[in-house]
């Protein structure tokens, strides 16, 4: 397991799902055409990686909490953190794609909570994914 958890965020702060959420396995086959007969397929690896398109509802406190938690304890984003996965409820070594939130949008003129979008990445095999 990775050395440091994700974010602990608090209530009301959630993961939302929906719309909100998907997962996306990364592929491991190469595919050939050939001139004649079906095209050609082979495994290129052992492991492959999935991506979660996430979606958080943070309060403002969370949301600068979870800033300060990505920029100083996950040092940028480079290192691995323990992520329970809401599919399975199995926490997985995890880490966020380059570092990088995609969208931050304040919910509304106050600002007091905002939606934090960005790509959770999970490797392994297909029985640890």
């Amino acid at each position: 397991m990775a050395s440091i958890n994700f974010y602990n965020y608090t209530a009301p702060s959630t993961l939302l799902t929906g719309n909100n959420y998907s997962k996306l396995p990364q592929p491991v086959v190469l595919r050939t055409d050939m001139e004649a007969g079906p095209p050609k397929q082979r495994a290129f690896a052992s492991m492959t990686y999935v991506q979660h398109s996430v979606t958080y509802l943070f309060s403002n406190a969370d949301y600068n909490g979870f800033l300060n938690w990505l920029y100083t304890t996950a040092a940028m984003g480079s290192i691995p953190f323990n992520w329970t996965d809401p599919t399975d409820n199995v926490t997985k070594d995890a880490r966020i794609v380059k570092g990088q939130i995609t969208a931050a949008q304040p919910t509304s003129p106050k600002m007091d909570y905002w939606t934090v979008q960005f790509i959770i990445e999970v490797s392994g095999t297909n029985a640890s994914l």
